[in-house]
């Protein structure tokens, strides 16, 4: 387009110059404001052209800008997670430490005991303590009957049942002497302590034994049927030597 102008703009003013020279004055009046509006129009391209090229050199930049920020951004988005990640990785390894040795310490932190469960030697002394619950109304009767079946079973004392020094042992009591003492245990139940040597006896003469005790006890707490006579358990101290069965009051199990 500047090229064109140049063009025209040279040939009117060739023509202006040819017009002087013949004197005409219309083609003189003609190239001058050809020349004019040349002038006018090319002024206005070049303005265009400038606004345009400044555009262009604008958005350019901008581009660039905008471009160069982009990959700041990015450089910025790459780079932060590293961060992060020493981060979280110095908090982890500070905290690791702290959750091991809390760890360790539960470890070595002695088992508490159970306060649930009581231990087998509490349950014992709590039936030991119930046992000793002795109904003593019986008791002195329970002592006498066996004081003297030991007499006669030594020959200490006579068939009135009083003690003598001639006496001779009667060999059909001589169970008693394994026996040491008979309680009644609220009037539910007969304990009755014995040595340890009460095991090498029969059981027919372990069930005699049993029976009788059992016999004497209805006897003395006015029991009136054989269905009211109480279980009846034979002990050496802790130890259970036998007992009553729970069904059959009048049949025994002993240990061997």
């Amino acid at each position: 387009m500047d090229n064109l102008f140049l063009v025209l703009m040279l040939i009117s003013i060739g023509v202006l110059i040819y017009s002087i020279k013949k004197k005409n004055k219309k083609y003189i009046i003609l190239s001058i404001v050809g020349i004019l509006v040349f002038f006018v129009a090319f002024g206005m391209t070049a303005d265009e052209v400038k606004s345009t090229n400044k555009k262009e050199v604008t958005s350019k930049s901008t581009k660039k800008s905008n471009t160069k920020e982009t990959s700041q951004d990015k450089k910025k988005v790459k780079a932060s997670p590293k961060k992060e990640k020493t981060v979280v990785k110095k908090e982890t390894e500070k905290e690791t430490p702290k959750k091991e040795k809390k760890e360790n310490k539960e470890v070595n932190k002695p088992k508490e005991k159970k306060t649930k469960d009581k231990p087998k030697e509490s349950v014992k002394k709590e039936t030991t303590k119930k046992k000793k619950e002795v109904t003593n109304a019986y008791q002195k009767d329970l002592d006498e009957y066996l004081e003297m079946n030991k007499g006669w079973a030594n020959g200490t004392i006579d068939a009135d049942g009083n003690p003598t020094d001639s006496g001779a042992p009667n060999q059909d009591y001589y169970l008693w002497n394994y026996v040491t003492n008979i309680k009644v245990i609220e009037d539910k139940e007969i304990e009755v302590q014995a040595t340890e040597d009460l095991k090498t006896i029969p059981n027919s003469d372990k069930d005699n034994l049993a029976s009788s005790i059992q016999g004497y006890v209805m006897s003395v707490t006015g029991a009136e049927s054989a269905d009211d006579r109480l279980p009846i358990y034979f002990y050496n101290g802790e130890n259970a030597l036998g007992n009553s069965k729970i069904l059959e009051k009048n049949k025994y199990s002993w240990v061997k």
